[in-house]
């Protein structure tokens, strides 16, 4: 009887150890769970499981199928606010409703594109192997994308504490309506284009958002789409990018021609003045430099005359607006060069007949008189020519009275290679003062 009794007491403590042993593996285990598609059963699936080993610390649930999605709310339910991460596999997945997560992965995925929405409250999410990633409506300390091959990241009513960008090659870089207290880019390339609306509102000049953290070693132009307003509080070398700007083509081709002059001139002259101010902060001579010849082209075609069309030419191809005043240069011998040869072709009416030059006139006799191949005439004549315009094309002044009349278009073509000649001349000496 005794014996009995001893029995069953000891099996009765085997029993109460084996249920201890079991709970504490249950609440220490980790477990992965693979869905394969994606239906409405796999969900509910989760979810009782979930529900089951809601004391585990953390569930690992790997997603390996063409497309899923993951509503993180029906997968653990109210009983399950432990949840500390979900680690994602597949090739186009949403993530929706995180509910107080401390952890979302998507590594290895070779995903091409990501979702996320939801509320993850001083959630790290980490990324990698994506092409596109959509976050929206998310509270996260941290995101981080490092080394990655995303293409693409859109950012939409997001509250960020760190924003890790490592490694990457994005083409497009989209942030509406987003927060980042603290961005972060390392050896990542300046996206093609990128897209800032109601993002930089809560930073400042002294504290801009900063977008020179892109390298931009090959030398490309992004396309930056941002308020005219946030100019002063986004800072960015305009040698880099070029601003999405409303053009007269695209108002004239809709018929509202006089919309574009009334309206959006007077905002893109406003929109100059804010970059060349910002651009003078920041000290990007190079980007200062782009901006203020476009503002000057900008002026000239607001006028919308002949004269101010024929000015900006100038104004652009002798010096480039000024910037690069060794232009003067190369472009006094393109006018030198041209004038020779109108003056080759000419050579008898204009040389010998309209404007006689002594000098000249006496080398081209000579030519009579020598015994010299018809080659050699040639190339007589053709020096003869350069001499001739030397002496119109830097000559500081005309002998009127040598200018016959016999025809008002050629005295007009010697009288105004003169008159270029003088301008080239005055350029020239006003490089060497000003230099």
């Amino acid at each position: 009887m005794r014996m009995d009794r001893i029995s069953s007491q000891l099996r009765w403590m085997s029993l109460f150890i084996a249920m201890i042993v079991g709970c504490t593996t249950t609440a220490s285990s980790q477990e992965t769970y693979l869905l394969s598609t994606p239906d409405t059963q796999n969900i509910v699936t989760i979810k009782d499981i979930a529900r089951r080993i809601k004391f585990n610390f953390r569930i690992n649930v790997d997603v390996d199928s063409s497309r899923y999605y993951l509503d993180a709310g029906k997968l653990c339910g109210r009983d399950c606010k432990q949840l500390d991460s979900i680690k994602i596999q597949g090739r186009t997945m949403f993530v929706h409703k995180g509910i107080d997560m401390k952890g979302l992965e998507i590594i290895n995925s070779k995903a091409d594109f990501v979702f996320v929405k939801g509320t993850f409250l001083h959630a790290d999410i980490v990324m990698s192997n994506v092409k596109n990633v959509l976050i929206r409506n998310i509270k996260s300390d941290n995101i981080n994308l490092v080394n990655d091959s995303l293409k693409g990241l859109d950012l939409v009513n997001d509250t960020i504490g760190e924003l890790l960008i490592m490694e990457n090659d994005i083409k497009r870089l989209y942030m509406n309506n987003c927060k980042i207290k603290n961005l972060m880019i390392l050896r990542t390339q300046l996206p093609d284009s990128v897209i800032l609306h109601n993002t930089a509102n809560h930073y400042s000049q002294e504290n801009p958002l900063d977008l020179t953290l892109f390298e931009n070693t090959d030398r490309k132009t992004s396309l930056l789409e941002i308020p005219f307003s946030d100019i002063p509080r986004i800072k960015f070398n305009y040698i880099d990018v070029q601003l999405a700007l409303p053009t007269d083509e695209l108002y004239r081709s809709l018929g509202k021609e006089n919309f574009f002059k009334q309206n959006i001139m007077p905002f893109k002259h406003r929109m100059y003045r804010e970059l060349l101010a910002q651009q003078q902060y920041f000290g990007f001579s190079d980007g200062y430099a782009k901006a203020d010849k476009e503002f000057k082209a900008f002026q000239y075609a607001t006028q919308g005359t002949t004269y101010a069309y024929l000015v900006n030419l100038v104004e652009k191809y002798w010096w480039d607006y000024g910037y690069n005043k060794g232009l003067i240069w190369r472009n006094t011998v393109y006018l030198f060069l041209m004038f020779s040869i109108i003056n080759i072709v000419l050579y008898k009416r204009l040389i010998l007949e309209t404007y006689r030059i002594d000098e000249v006139v006496r080398a081209d006799q000579r030519l009579n008189t020598e015994r010299l191949t018809t080659f050699e005439k040639k190339v007589k004549k053709i020096v003869n020519c350069f001499l001739f315009t030397a002496f119109v094309f830097f000559s500081l002044k005309l002998d009127y009275e040598r200018i016959k009349l016999n025809s008002f278009l050629l005295a007009g073509l010697i009288i105004f290679e003169c008159i270029v000649g003088l301008a080239c001349i005055t350029n020239i000496a006003a490089f060497f003062f000003t230099k």
